[in-house]
Order: C-alpha cells, then sequence, then structure tokens
C-alpha cells in the first residue's frame, strides 16, 4: 500500500487548536506577517512607541503584534500600556491581543 501524498494545508480554512501546546507563539516570527513598516514599528526596541497613521492603515494590527513582541521578550503583560479613543476600540484590541498570545495578554 502506497502512502497518500501529504498536501499543504489550506490556507482559506480556519484552524482550530486542541491544546495549548499547538497554539503557535511569537517564537514563529510574528513580525514576517506584517508588512516592513508595521514590522519595524511592531519590533522596536524598548521603550514607549507612538504609532500615528491614517485609517485602514493596520495601526491596531501593528500594536498587536507589537504587545506579541514585547510578551515574548519577557516584559510583563501588565507593564504595557495601550491607549485609545473609546472603550469599543480598547476592547477590540484587548480581544485581539488575545486572539493572537491567549492569557499571557491580561
Amino acid at each position: 500500500m502506497e502512502p497518500s501524498p501529504t498536501r499543504a494545508p489550506d490556507p482559506t480554512q480556519a484552524r482550530v487548536y486542541d491544546r495549548s501546546t499547538e497554539i503557535p507563539t511569537p517564537e514563529h516570527n510574528l513580525l514576517a506577517e506584517l508588512n516592513p513598516e508595521q514590522a519595524a514599528a511592531a519590533g522596536f526596541g524598548d521603550g514607549p512607541l507612538l504609532i500615528v497613521a491614517g485609517a485602514g492603515t493596520g495601526k491596531t494590527r501593528t500594536l498587536i503584534y507589537r504587545v506579541a513582541h514585547l510578551l515574548e521578550r519577557g516584559v510583563p503583560a501588565e507593564r504595557i500600556l495601550l491607549l485609545t479613543f473609546t472603550r469599543r476600540a480598547a476592547q477590540e484590541m484587548l480581544t485581539r491581543a488575545e486572539r493572537l498570545v491567549g492569557s499571557r495578554s491580561r
């Protein structure tokens, strides 16, 4: 019996993780998922960072990936401050961060 050919995962299908050990961590180079400007901001060294950009440019995405980067570098979640103008936007940032990095964002 011949082994069945291995198929590449379908990128259009959502993946369901059933164990926390399967959840990808920032070690798999999250910055590669961003455009060059976003990656430069998300991977910025230590210290404060202000991101100012127009609508639809990926500011929230960049900030969430920055949180993941900082957590990976060992910065405690309680030492990270994200500011926004509305409660709705704040909740959206928290939801996205938790989706990306799990409970380490709390």
